[in-house]
Formats: structure tokens, sequence, C-alpha cells
């Protein structure tokens, strides 16, 4: 006698659910860090006195959002690391603590300046493992001789005459090949 659909359907839920618990037994728990800073890219234009050390005081806002104490480490990298000194280029921010990680920047001459700041995040808690996640702050540094204008070429409104040229001369066209063919 055949079994009725819910018979048959019992079994097979059966299968399907030995199934599902194997794969669940087989799932590592996965632990992530995430990191987050206030300020990822700093434009900063000073006027300075050029030969003297001119210092510019900024800080990066770096936030544990985290449910875990978190080691943060930051690093000048690439041209600012001969520029920029660091407050404290470690320390350890507990769950959903905020600090402002304050450095210097020090110029001597006119010019723009870039490079990064790496912020990386590790957790506490993990030893001898090499996991964290880390993020870069952008900084650049437009410095002006005092009392001097900056010469920058602003090209950012030649490109819209171009195209408001390109569109008048396009309908001109299209103006005229309407013209000519009604005639």
């Amino acid at each position: 006698m055949p079994l009725n659909r819910y018979e048959m359907w019992g079994g097979e839920m059966k299968k399907y659910l030995l199934y599902f618990v194997i794969f669940l037994l087989s799932v590592n728990a996965v632990m992530a860090l995430t990191a987050s800073i206030g300020n990822a890219k700093m434009i900063l234009r000073e006027e300075i006195i050029t030969g003297q050390a001119n210092v510019i005081e900024k800080s990066i806002l770096v936030r544990n959002v985290n449910n875990e104490s978190v080691i943060i480490q930051l690093e000048p990298m690439q041209d600012m690391e001969s520029l920029v000194s660091l407050a404290e280029n470690e320390f350890i921010l507990q769950p959903e603590e905020s600090k402002d990680a304050k450095f210097n920047i020090t110029i001597y001459n006119p010019g723009t300046y870039r490079g990064n700041i790496g912020v990386s995040f590790k957790s506490e808690n993990v030893e001898g493992t090499e996991s964290g996640v880390g993020l870069l702050s952008n900084i650049v540094v437009i410095a002006n001789e005092s009392g001097k204008a900056p010469v920058e070429k602003d090209k950012s409104n030649s490109l819209p005459a171009i195209v408001v040229l390109g569109i008048v001369i396009l309908a001109l066209i299209v103006l005229a090949i309407v013209v000519l063919r009604k005639k």
C-alpha cells in the first residue's frame, strides 16, 4: 500500500534535517573586527613662514565599534613619515569608545605634501594571531608662503564651457537639418 504524502515527506524531511545539522556542525564561528575612523581624508591649506618650523596640529577620530577591546596602532606612511609626529602610536580602545589620535605636521617650505597615516585595529583578546583590519587617513597639505596668494590654475570652469559650446553647435546642426527637410 502506498504511503500518503505526509509519510513520504516525513522520511525526506528527516534526511534534509540531518544534512542541515551536519552543515551547522561543520561551520566554524567567525569573529571579524570592524574599523572606523572619522576623517579618512584631510585637505589642509596653511600659510607658513619659509625656513621656520610651521607646526600644524591635527587629529584622527578613531572609533571602536566592536564589542571587544582593540589595540590601535598609528603609523605615518609615504612622504608623511618625515613630517608627522604622533602623540601616541599605540593605545587600547574599549568597546564603543572613541579617541582623537593627535599628531603634528611640521613643514619648513611652501609646497604640496601628500601621504597617509595608517590606522590598524587588532583584537586585544586574541593572542598569537595576526588578524586585524587597517584603514588609511589620506592627508594633503597645501602650504603657501604667508602673505602670498596661492598660485593655482583653476581649470574646473573650462570643461563646462566646452560642453555648452558643443551642445549649442549640435543644436544648430539639428535645427539646420530639420529646416532643410521641411523645404
